[in-house]
């Protein structure tokens, strides 16, 4: 067989093996819809090849661009299989009709809350899975979704939910409005220095200013601005008075070994 035939089969045998392994999935929520009946969620759930048990990343997309189901966080997930985790997408605003328009302020506070209630519900339906390690289950979240995760991470926060706190927290250029202390797991936190919408310099402001007992880093990136890790990404966003969105490739190859190592510590 020629060279370049071979090459094509191998990468065709290889995208065909990423795909079976990823799996649409629908879960119960504790949360009620706005018809007030219970709510279903959904998302795509990725694992290695094997039989596990794995440990497990659970993804909140951000909002404005409604990011559930798109490039970087599918790029995210091969990243995170390839490294062993396997990890669950999931869509907190598809099964509640809620659109990418984000110009709403109450209800972009009232969703991280509801947020809180998902990101448990989807621990819980990962601990009862065969090949998942229900005590090795970390969050990562960006924007919205980073917001959300670290109400997720207060310890005065009390979801339904069977089981213990995450093992770990990871967020991308979250909107820090509350002090980052008594957290109920580590974390981490990744952030454009030239983000003009969620700004740095409010995470170093609720950082705690004396050592935690449990790991809480910051990591600030000079020039970086808000969706730095999301290849291709170049666009001006008119909501709120205007806001820029770059890839930003160096702040985005150091992203990947933050939170590759960040995971390998927590998640062990």
């Amino acid at each position: 067989m020629p060279k370049k035939y071979l090459i094509l089969t191998l990468l065709i045998l290889v995208i065909t093996t990423q795909f079976s392994l990823a799996d649409s999935v629908t879960f119960k929520s504790s949360s009620k819809g706005k018809d007030g009946n219970p709510l279903l969620l959904t998302g795509v759930l990725t694992k290695p090849e094997g039989s596990g048990p794995f440990p497990a990343v659970v993804f909140l997309h951000g909002w404005c661009v409604h990011e559930f189901g798109k490039p970087r966080s599918a790029s995210w997930s091969s990243r995170l299989v390839d490294w062993g985790y396997a990890t669950l997408q999931l869509d907190s605003f598809g099964p509640r009709n809620v659109s990418n328009d984000c110009s709403d302020k109450t209800e972009l506070f009232s969703l991280s809350l509801a947020r809180v209630q998902d990101a448990y519900d989807a621990k819980d339906f990962l601990a009862e899975l065969p090949y998942i390690d229900r005590n090795r289950i970390a969050l990562l979240g960006w924007s919205h979704g980073g917001h959300a995760s670290l109400y997720v991470l207060l310890k005065q926060i009390k979801p339904q939910s069977k089981e213990t706190p995450f093992k770990a927290g990871i967020v991308f250029y979250p909107y820090c409005d509350m002090p980052l202390y008594n957290l109920n797991a580590p974390l981490l936190i990744l952030i454009g220095e030239s983000d003009d919408w969620t700004l740095a310099k409010e995470c170093s402001e609720m950082m705690p200013s004396e050592q935690p007992d449990l790991e809480i880093t910051l990591k600030i990136y000079p020039g970086a601005y808000h969706d730095f890790d999301w290849e291709g990404m170049d666009q001006e966003i008119e909501v709120f008075g205007g806001h820029r969105m770059l890839y930003d490739p160096i702040a985005a190859k150091d992203s990947i070994i933050q939170v590759k190592s960040f995971l390998a510590k927590h998640l062990k």
